[in-house]
């Protein structure tokens, strides 16, 4: 059985609809937290249903986000002792992924911790990521996305690079206290 909080902590989860958010999120709320997270499109209701499902276990509010929307995070962050960062733009199928996927989870990125700044109330940022994030492959014949070995990876692209240095020179600028955590694909 999780350990119940004895004071009242709020935590955002950006990205709300994947399945490692979901799986936070009921951890949190298991554990005493309330809970914001951001969807994309919070009145699909097919896609939201697991979350509207977890609000029985406790305060869990959703709000409608956009990674490219500077902004839309203002008010779910607002107030939060924490901010978890999963969402990312996904296009397996991109001609483009440079400016489909790694630019926009760059102003994405950037835009959550803008909003976790304003905020003044958030104390650590987590932001998430998978070896998926870098290592995505074609396989022949199937249609589907593999992600490699991590040994087997090619270096960081330049956007991806880009991403990393600026994300940490704005975390250092802001003063927020970040962990980066890399999921296990």
């Amino acid at each position: 059985m999780a350990t119940k909080l004895t004071g009242s902590k709020t935590a955002c989860v950006i990205g709300g609809t994947c399945f490692v958010a979901s799986l936070l999120i009921k951890q949190l709320l298991e554990r005493g937290y309330a809970v914001r997270t951001t969807v994309r499109d919070p009145d699909n209701l097919k896609k939201i249903s697991h979350l509207t499902a977890l609000q029985s276990l406790g305060d869990l509010k959703i709000f409608k986000g956009d990674l490219t929307d500077e902004g839309c995070f203002d008010e779910p962050v607002s107030g939060c002792d924490f901010v978890f960062q999963l969402a990312t733009p996904v296009n397996f199928a991109s001609q483009d992924p440079e400016n489909d996927m790694i630019k926009p989870a760059i102003q994405g990125t950037l835009n959550v911790l803008k909003s976790c700044v304003k905020a003044n109330t958030v104390k650590r940022v987590i932001l998430t990521s998978s070896a998926a994030a870098v290592s995505i492959n074609q396989l022949p014949g199937t249609g589907l996305k593999q992600p490699l070995l991590l040994k087997e990876c090619e270096p960081f692209s330049t956007g991806q690079e880009a991403f990393f240095v600026e994300v940490m020179v704005w975390i250092k600028l802001s003063g927020l206290d970040p962990i980066f955590w890399d999921a296990k694909t």
